[in-house]
Parts: C-alpha cells; structure tokens; sequence
C-alpha cells in the first residue's frame, strides 16, 4: 500500500517525483507539511506492525512451545516465530519493491513498526535514544541510533542470540537500501538533518 503517494497526492503532491523523490515520511513532510509526514510515519509503521501482528495471532501456540522460558533459553523456530518473521520480512520487501513498478521506499519505518510488533520493549527503547539523538544531532544521526540501540536493548532484555542475528540481518538490509535510495535521489537538500 502506498501510504506516501496517497497521502502525498491528498495534500496535492507527487512524493515519487518532487523533493528527494523517495516515498516516505521526511519527502512528505518536506513537501506537505508535518501532518502529512506524520501520516505516513504512522501508516508506515503500521504497514510494518500489523502483518506481524495478525500472524502472531493466527499462531497461538507458542506458549505450548515454550514462549515465556526464562531469559537466555532460546525456544527454536516454533511455527508462530516463524510466520510472525515472515511476515515481518514481507512487509518489508513489500514496502521497498513494490509491486506494480513503483518505487519503493527505504523502509525505516515499516521495519520500526515490524520490530515494535516483534518486542515492543526493546523497540520502546530505541524509540527513546532515536528521540533523544534528533533534536541533537538530526535525522540521519538519530535512525542510525535507534538500529544500534535496538540490537543492544533486545540482546540484553530477550537474550535470545537466534533472534538477535535475525534482527542484525533485518536491519543491515535496511541500512543497505537506504544507502543505496540516498546515492540515487534525484534532489539532495541543503537540510543538515537529511
């Protein structure tokens, strides 16, 4: 779903041609102002959340697996871990390559919203060093914050090493298409956060 282009051409732009030509929260914000931003923030981070969400709810038999073990006891790719990580996975892919031949976008947000469903504490903790680092440093700086935070609070409050390296994976993807949408767009800015 294109959250940005809809929103976008509400407020009466085109996402995927002016400003940085990337659909997503900060080009909507830019472009329509800070309630379009936030808009498409929020549905981005919900297109992330709710597949992770409904598939946790479609398998709810992790508890007979063994969800809910002390700390430091890996349970194993039960069917529920398993769909809810593909599910995660597809919302992310399905937001950087859509289909239809539109561009994607970096998919930052849809992935904070597929680990906020995921673990919601580790992920409440990035949020608030991402917070933190933004008013300080900017947006780049405060993303690139919150994708280091995450491993570090989730390694430390789940301990659950399987899980850690998938969220390592997840997030190196992420980093590697934002790199690679930033070296191409078409307008850079002069904005020190961007």
């Amino acid at each position: 779903m294109p959250v940005a282009g809809r929103i976008g051409r509400a407020a009466g732009v085109d996402v995927y041609r002016e400003g940085e030509a990337n659909p997503g929260a900060t080009n909507a914000w830019r472009l329509a102002g800070p309630g379009a931003g936030l808009a498409v923030l929020a549905g981005d981070v919900a297109k992330g959340a709710l597949p992770v969400l409904v598939a946790r709810r479609a398998f709810p038999s992790d508890r007979a697996a063994g969800v809910g073990r002390p700390a430091g006891r890996t349970m194993g790719p039960t069917p529920a871990r398993r769909a809810t990580w593909a599910a995660g996975v597809g919302a992310i892919l399905g937001h950087a390559f859509p289909p239809g031949g539109r561009r994607g976008g970096r998919s930052v947000a849809t992935l904070a919203g597929v680990l906020a469903a995921l673990a919601p504490v580790p992920a409440a903790a990035a949020a608030a060093v991402t917070l933190a680092i933004l008013p300080l440093r900017g947006r780049e700086a405060a993303i690139t914050a919150g994708l280091v935070a995450y491993p570090i609070a989730h390694g430390t409050l789940r301990r659950d090493l399987p899980e850690l390296a998938a969220v390592g994976a997840l997030e190196a993807g992420v980093a590697l298409r934002w790199a690679a949408t930033r070296q191409r767009d078409p307008v850079r800015t002069a904005d020190p956060a961007s």
